[in-house]
């Protein structure tokens, strides 16, 4: 995802941004509904209380 908001820097034009939001929104969604499909797994809390939603959770 980096990548692309490196390219929309270098469009310098507002239409690339609106792709990144747009596929950001798409990426969290689906993010949120795995989140969801796991959560009924006994060992799920505690994988949650170790992981972030994008990054794992270092400190």
């Amino acid at each position: 995802m980096l990548i692309y908001f490196g390219f929309a820097i270098l469009a310098v034009h507002w239409i690339p941004f609106v792709a990144l939001a747009y596929w950001w929104t798409f990426f969290v969604r689906n993010m949120i509904k795995k989140d969801a499909s796991i959560s009924r797994y006994p060992e799920f809390s505690e994988w949650k209380k170790r992981t972030g939603l994008c990054v794992p959770k270092l400190f």
